[in-house]
């Protein structure tokens, strides 16, 4: 895919950017539904940019969830378009100590 530090970052094609959120949307869903990635990630958002949020359904170590984001993003590069970035979601604090002494942490 890329070469050298070089290389230009593709833009997303005009096809991807002229269509609107509920079709990109759409497009990425059935590509996970008929692939093996549908039981392990879900689609939050997808932008005209190219970025496209994902969550974990499984959970997963670091060192698995690393290769599989990279192996999920190279095929939705391969198969949709190849200005596409996969980006995930980080998961709600979930720490009780943390919450009890009035620290908020947000993942937005």
């Amino acid at each position: 895919m890329f070469e050298d530090i070089d290389t230009k970052t593709p833009s997303p094609s005009e096809k991807w950017t002229k269509m609107t959120s509920t079709e990109r949307f759409s497009v990425i869903e059935n590509y996970l539904e008929n692939s093996n990635y549908s039981d392990t990630v879900a689609l939050e958002r997808c932008e005209d940019s190219g970025y496209a949020y994902f969550s974990l359904t499984k959970e997963m170590s670091a060192s698995e969830r690393g290769i599989y984001l990279l192996d999920l993003e190279v095929s939705i590069k391969n198969n949709i378009d190849e200005a596409i970035t996969v980006w995930l979601l980080p998961k709600d604090d979930k720490n009780k100590l943390r919450k009890l002494r009035g620290i908020e942490v947000s993942n937005q």
